[in-house]
């Protein structure tokens, strides 16, 4: 659940709620502030949610489709299938991985390219190295593509092949990276999320939200629980030995368990889901 000082002060906030919410600039710049960026390269959502869905139109179309790997987080896809754009999804490979030479090569002609990193729901990761590269290669082969970078699960990676894009995201007009304050600091409920990209993009990103005033009690949470870095790392500590004791168990009883860098693992259960 929420962690104590992010519980603490949604609950003081709630003097607060005879109040409308603003914009919650003071969210925006403690963010800009973590991140090194600056307060343009900033734009809030209800929950990272809101700026997936806002994503899809933003970026993609009628003519421009949506790539995406397969499975994966399902928003993107889903809005693109709602709205009747064109989607090429591309299959994960043998071992669950990414197809990195598909996923690039749907994205020539694409509008949006969208990678969560580490991946749901087989959290497993795309070294940054990778990710960079084909960014790279896309300017010259497909200049208007923009790639989505979910780092929902950014803060549970251990591997060091792995590292957050969102300096990048704030000058590179092509990539946007996306975060969420309801994986590491326990606030799904409270619906905070935010992008980290160049402010033009954003404002193309911006145009399809709704007004994305963040409640006062979220706001509050969300600057707790971003200021509690010791916390963080504690929850840190306990996800990856969870993590760590849930594949012991499965392997134990002979189940096949991918290798996660996230917050969940997949197992193969080898029967159907509702009957496990």
């Amino acid at each position: 659940g929420p962690i104590p000082s992010a519980l603490k002060a949604a609950v003081e906030a709630t003097k607060l709620g005879h109040r409308y919410p603003t914009n919650a600039q003071d969210l925006v710049e403690a963010l800009a502030k973590h991140h090194a960026v600056e307060k343009d390269n900033v734009l809030l959502g209800i929950g990272s949610g809101e700026l997936l869905r806002a994503a899809v139109p933003a970026f993609s179309g009628p003519t421009r489709p949506l790539v995406a790997p397969v499975p994966t987080f399902e928003t993107c896809p889903q809005v693109a299938r709602r709205l009747s754009y064109p989607l090429r999804e591309i299959p994960v490979d043998k071992t669950l991985r990414l197809d990195l030479a598909g996923l690039e090569d749907a994205a020539a002609g694409a509008g949006l390219l969208y990678l969560c990193n580490p991946n749901n729901p087989t959290g497993s990761i795309v070294p940054t190295k990778d990710v960079a590269a084909i960014i790279d290669r896309l300017r010259d082969r497909s200049p208007e593509t923009v790639t989505l970078l979910d780092e929902a699960y950014h803060h549970f990676v251990a591997d060091k092949a792995y590292e957050t894009m969102v300096a990048r995201a704030a000058r590179d007009r092509r990539l946007v990276v996306t975060r969420t304050f309801s994986k590491i600091y326990g606030l799904a409920g409270l619906r905070v999320g935010y992008a980290v990209g160049h402010k033009d993009t954003l404002e193309l990103l911006r145009i399809h939200m709704t007004s994305a005033y963040i409640p006062v009690t979220s706001t509050a949470a969300a600057l707790a629980a971003l200021a509690d870095e010791a916390e963080t790392r504690r929850q840190v500590e306990l996800n990856n030995q969870t993590r760590a004791l849930t594949v012991k168990f499965f392997g134990g009883l002979g189940y096949e368990v991918v290798p996660s860098e996230a917050n969940f693992v997949m197992v193969a259960i080898q029967r159907d889901a509702a009957a496990f």
